[in-house]
C-alpha cells in the first residue's frame, strides 16, 4: 500500500501589506470615540434627570388620585366614612413625604385610631419629591368631602420648577393641573 508522502510545510512568511491594517482600532481611534460618548453622555445627562423627575411626579399624582378614588367608592360601598392620613415621616411643606394611608374609620370619630382597617397603604414617595396638603382628609360615608371644602395638594419635584397641583372637590372628585410654582 503506498501512502502520499505530505509535502513539506510552507515556511511562514510576515504579514503582508494588506492585512496590517486590518488588526483592529487603534489607541487614537478608540479615544476618540470615548471622548464623543462622554460629551454625548454629558449633554443628554440633564435632560434624563428632568425626564425621570417628571416621571416620578405622574406616578405619585396617579398614586393619590387613585387612592382617593378607592376612598370614596369605600365610603360609599360600606357606609362608613374613610380617612386619607399622612404616614409618619413628613414635615412642614412636605405632610405626605413618610406616604400615606386610607383607614376606615369604624368609629365616625375623625380619626385613625388603633384597631381600625387599613384599606391601603402607601409608602414613602422619596426624597427628590415634596407632597403637601392637609391631613386628614376625611370622605363621609355618602363618598363626599366631609367638611364639604375643596382640598389641595401640591406635588413638586427638588430641581425643577413644574409641579402638580391636585384638588379635591367637595364631592370627592380629583382634579389635577399643572403649576410652574415649585422652587
Amino acid at each position: 500500500m503506498d501512502v502520499p508522502a505530505l509535502a513539506p510545510a510552507a515556511p511562514r512568511s510576515a504579514p503582508s501589506a494588506r492585512h496590517c491594517g486590518l488588526r483592529g482600532f487603534s489607541l487614537v481611534e478608540l479615544l476618540v470615540v470615548m471622548s464623543l460618548l462622554v460629551v454625548v453622555s454629558l449633554l443628554l445627562l440633564p435632560g434624563m434627570t428632568d425626564f425621570t423627575a417628571r416621571n416620578r411626579l405622574v406616578a405619585v399624582e396617579a398614586d393619590l388620585a387613585a387612592s382617593l378614588a378607592l376612598a370614596r367608592s369605600e365610603a360609599a360601598h360600606r357606609g362608613l366614612p374613610v380617612l386619607l392620613v399622612a404616614a409618619s415621616g413628613g414635615s412642614t411643606g412636605n405632610a405626605y413625604a413618610g406616604g400615606w394611608r386610607l383607614v376606615l374609620d369604624s368609629n365616625r370619630n375623625g380619626s385613625a385610631d388603633s384597631g381600625e382597617t387599613e384599606l391601603r397603604v402607601r409608602e414613602a414617595i422619596g426624597r427628590d419629591l415634596t407632597l403637601d396638603g392637609s391631613s386628614p382628609v376625611r370622605l363621609a360615608a355618602t363618598g363626599y368631602l366631609d367638611p364639604a371644602t375643596a382640598k389641595t395638594f401640591t406635588l413638586c419635584a427638588r430641581g425643577i420648577s413644574r409641579g402638580v397641583s391636585l384638588t379635591v372637590t367637595p364631592t370627592g372628585q380629583t382634579d389635577s393641573a399643572s403649576i410652574t410654582t415649585c422652587s
